[in-house]
């Protein structure tokens, strides 16, 4: 009886840990939002609202149905703060860090499927290595950008205390690819679209948190190109080219568009900014409801590629853009191995990055479709497209039609917002029941025409 009940003992996986904790922190962000002391004005926000702003702080989108600087108060502005901080480090990582610092154990399956999750290893001493590695990555980056963004604001006009909130929830929100701005103006970083300082910080900011812990880990490890993971070479290499691409591609769409007003410099440093924070970030400089349609495609096949693994963004992720791409030259060159630099890459891991691809698709597809029914005649199907892959990619950004959506269309997108941050294997694996010893037995191979 006692081994039976011991079999029976159910134990959460890390997936659903994962799942079950972004929902607490969630429900705990719109429960303090709600706090009549929270917003400014007499009443206070709707549960909907709340829940929704929640969500899109905790899974670092930066979608909003109201300024953040006019609506919430300064104790709204810091639960505001407190989420994008621990949605982007992640649940799982800031509660290892804490359990940590308070001296408690943290169990072995959770220490190994954690550096599974992040392909690190070398026991619990590379556990706890892997933890402060990714603490004190975030602590220099953010304070470091908050200096000089304090500094960029004050110039620009701000008091001293203005500028020192507005400098360190802005890089947060940007390390984090969160895109929640504190900006009176309401257009998100529109009035600095000439200030060098403020865009190359933010950029450089987005960027850092966007490449991943691992890499920037990996990067001052080893310092050689040789040394280096060739997951962080992957990296490394993509983000730049895409970077690059969408900038020249925003230039020649939109020169005489949205950056018509601007000087040469300035629409080239807009083109880059526009480009990077498209990369799941969600900081904007121009009007993102007038773009060209090339800008508008370009705008959603780069939210959907998002950033990389183990980082602050969402999306598909650069390395399972760059392994489908490889798979796919593979097999038009009638390879049977899809190698890089002499290094196979796993079936397995090819697999993986197409059921990731797969299951984003259809997701994206299946909620754009019920927006389209929720809101037809409302918005146009362009509008509604942008706002559910910036939702699910965890981008931010909008064509400005966030806080005119109805009730249901709020929750497809905060359950988009939701299913983005956590991840869409990880999101279909809590519901996913254990291999069982059936999985072990193997079948006869099916020929199927593709």
């Amino acid at each position: 009886m006692l081994n039976y009940k011991k079999n029976k003992k159910r134990i959460l996986t890390l997936p659903q840990t994962v799942a079950l904790g972004f929902v607490a922190i969630i429900l705990a962000g719109a429960g303090l939002l709600c706090l009549p002391f929270a917003t400014k004005g007499d009443g206070s926000l709707s549960f909907i609202d709340a829940l929704f702003t929640s969500t899109s702080a905790t899974c670092v989108t930066g979608l909003v149905v109201a300024s953040t600087y006019d609506t919430f108060t300064v104790f709204g502005q810091v639960v505001i703060t407190m989420l994008i901080q621990v949605g982007g480090l992640g649940f799982m990582t800031l509660s290892s860090a804490v359990y940590l610092l308070i001296g408690k154990r943290i169990g072995l399956r959770t220490q190994l499927e954690l550096q599974r999750d992040f392909d690190e290893d070398g026991g619990r001493r590379g556990f706890v290595r892997l933890i402060r590695k990714i603490m004190l990555i975030s602590l220099v980056c953010e304070s470091v950008g908050a200096l000089i963004l304090t500094v960029a604001f004050k110039a620009h006009g701000y008091g001293f205390l203005k500028a020192l909130g507005v400098g360190v929830f802005t890089s947060i929100s940007a390390f984090c690819n969160a895109g929640f701005d504190l900006t009176p103006s309401g257009g998100s970083l529109a009035e600095f679209g000439g200030n060098g300082v403020v865009l190359i910080t933010v950029m450089l900011l987005i960027v850092i948190g966007g490449i991943g812990f691992l890499v920037v880990g990996d990067v001052f490890d080893k310092g050689r190109w040789a040394r280096l993971k060739m997951h962080t070479r992957i990296v490394l290499i993509a983000t730049p080219v895409l970077i690059v691409t969408g900038a020249c591609v925003f230039c020649f769409a939109e020169w005489n568009g949205v950056l018509a007003d601007m000087t040469a410099g300035e629409k080239i440093l807009n083109a880059f900014f526009s480009s990077v924070t498209l990369r799941t970030a969600g900081f904007s400089t121009v009007d993102f409801g007038k773009l060209s349609s090339p800008s508008y495609v370009l705008s959603v096949v780069f939210m959907f590629i998002g950033a990389s693994p183990a980082s602050t963004g969402g999306g598909i992720k650069t390395t399972t853009f760059v392994v489908l791409l490889l798979a796919a030259v593979a097999t038009v060159r009638q390879k049977d191995e899809v190698v890089v630099s002499r290094r196979e890459i796993t079936k397995n891991t090819i697999r993986r990055a197409a059921s990731t691809l797969f299951i984003g698709l259809l997701w994206v597809v299946v909620s754009f479709f019920v927006l389209c029914c929720i809101e037809q005649g409302r918005f146009s199907t362009q509008q509604l497209l942008f706002e559910e892959v910036s939702a699910f990619a965890t981008v931010g950004l909008s064509t400005g039609i966030t806080g005119a959506l109805s009730v249901a269309s709020k929750v497809i997108i905060i359950l988009s917002m939701y299913v983005g941050r956590i991840g869409m294997l990880t999101f279909c694996m809590c519901f996913a029941a254990p291999p069982s010893e059936l999985a072990k037995i193997k079948y006869k191979q099916a020929q199927i025409s593709v």
